[in-house]
């Protein structure tokens, strides 16, 4: 397998496991629930997220996809300001 197909195999994971976390996101908040119960599925589902994702997909964001990383990069700021 080519370097390009490798990486290409890489964005496509990563983008079917951002469609799931949308979809479990979603599920997560359509139904009335405990808040608390919530914020736990929450964090349940982001630490499935990073623990599935390629470190070489944010390697990529930083180098070859600048204005894309600096979009992520406000994002958190804007998220955890006291950082």
């Amino acid at each position: 397998m080519s370097h390009l197909q490798t990486r290409t195999k890489s964005y496509i994971r990563s983008l079917l496991l951002f469609e799931k976390l949308e979809g479990l996101t979603e599920a997560i908040f359509d139904k009335p629930a405990n808040p608390v119960e919530q914020l736990i599925k929450m964090f349940i589902c982001i630490t499935s997220m990073i623990k599935e994702t390629n470190p070489s997909l944010i390697h990529d964001l930083q180098k070859y996809h600048v204005k894309e990383w600096q979009i992520l990069q406000e994002f958190r700021d804007d998220f955890w300001p006291t950082r």
